[in-house]
């Protein structure tokens, strides 16, 4: 019986794994009141659906009690400062006295050294020398109340920078809940709940308002294992690659609407959990699209036609996206961004070290078996596939099973 061939050839273009997923928020938080008062402003951005852009005012807090406070220990503090200068200066004086002191005791003491000489001599009396005894205690007895005044004076110096510090704090902490009264958006993003109206009024740690960051966003899809396998093994030649990192995998996001599909560059990024679900013994994962905004589309085929009427039927379209309107910078209008909830395609592409071979689909038997001539003689041989479409099948290749130039029976 005469039966239909091809040949088994070489797959070089790596391993494709289709798999649907869910857009879901990159980063999604909540701004609390970090002061309380009354909502004074509430800007017209920060409504459920409008987007707001990084450091965009979002809602002030009515601010007079907390000026108050900043204005009442500004001069608290320069009270301080001019205390402390004020002791300063008193210490200062302190110091030139003790000094003229010390000169005076110099003299009180010389002047009794000579009065106790001439008293030795018979040329001074008694009461003389006492006299210059007590000129001197006098002297003495004022340098140390001097001294001692000059401490007191370091010590309350030191209390007053104390106290300065304190105030100055204080003056930091107020000034911080004044900043702390406007509420502002940390990245661009998009409001997704509001719980605060203007003339309301909040407390510290009550919910404000939920953002969804728009720079960034991810798609959670699962893989089964032998899908995983293949990404474990294209990332298997990394040398810094570790034993629990993620093998990080290029992807395209993959999006249809209205026979137009619009694609967006991912990456897998990461597990989205701690390892397989017991339920559906599938491994989760997080593709992260970094630029959500840069989307490209490819168009539906009535849409071709259209377009190859208009540049004539005889002129091959090198772009087949043409016919989207794009702006300046190339990116498609229309179609804004990708938007949290909506079902996708994730189109993963790796390289794992192996040899592949591509086979018609139509050679594929059940139980994934393929017929194979072999000098007139059909052998049936096992087959392992990589991954299939609707037109070819790629399988490896093994040293007992199918090689590159086998020629397979499709007929």
């Amino acid at each position: 019986v005469q039966v239909r061939t091809e040949q088994a050839v070489r797959h070089t273009t790596g391993i494709s794994i289709d798999v649907d997923g869910v857009v879901v928020p990159f980063r999604q938080i909540e701004l609390a009141a970090e002061v309380s008062g009354k909502v004074a402003l509430m800007s017209s951005s920060c409504q459920v659906g409008r987007t707001v852009k990084e450091g965009e005012l979002l809602l002030r807090i009515e601010p007079d009690d907390y000026e108050l406070e900043v204005r009442r220990l500004n001069e608290e503090l320069a009270q301080a400062d001019a205390m402390t200068k004020e002791l300063q200066a008193e210490i200062q004086s302190s110091v030139n006295q003790i000094g003229n002191a010390e000169q005076q005791l110099q003299i009180e003491k010389r002047q009794l050294a000579r009065n106790s000489d001439l008293m030795s001599r018979g040329a001074a009396s008694a009461s003389e020398v006492d006299a210059a005894r007590r000129s001197e205690l006098v002297t003495r007895t004022s340098l140390q109340s001097l001294i001692d005044e000059k401490n007191v004076l370091t010590q309350r110096r030191i209390r007053m920078e104390a106290a300065k510090a304190l105030v100055q704090a204080n003056l930091e902490k107020a000034e911080l809940s004044l900043a702390r009264t406007e509420m502002v958006a940390p990245f661009d993003a998009v409001v997704v709940e509001q719980r605060a109206e203007k003339d309301s009024y909040v407390q510290p740690g009550n919910p404000i308002v939920v953002l969804q960051e728009t720079t960034s966003l991810d798609v959670a899809c699962k893989l089964q294992m032998d899908e995983m396998n293949w990404l474990w093994q294209g990332n298997a030649q990394r040398e810094d690659q570790q034993a629990h990192d993620f093998p990080k995998t290029p992807a395209t996001v993959v999006f249809e609407l209205a026979g137009t599909q619009f694609f967006w560059d991912a990456i897998v990024d990461r597990y989205d959990g701690a390892g397989v679900d017991n339920q559906t013994r599938m491994i989760s994962c997080r593709v992260h699209v970094p630029e959500p905004a840069k989307v490209r589309a490819l168009p539906s085929q009535k849409q071709k036609e259209t377009v190859a009427e208009v540049v004539g039927k005889n002129r091959v379209l090198a772009d087949a996206q043409l016919i989207i309107s794009r702006d300046s910078a190339g990116l498609v209008k229309g179609m804004p961004t990708l938007m949290t909830g909506m079902f996708v395609k994730v189109h993963i592409h790796t390289k794992p070290p192996v040899s592949l071979l591509r086979i018609p689909q139509a050679a594929v038997q059940p139980e994934e078996k393929v017929w194979v001539v072999d000098g007139n003689v059909l052998m049936k041989k096992s087959v392992t596939i990589a991954y299939s479409t609707d037109d070819y099948a790629v399988v490896l290749e093994q040293p007992n099973g199918l090689k590159f130039g086998n020629s397979i029976f499709v007929s």
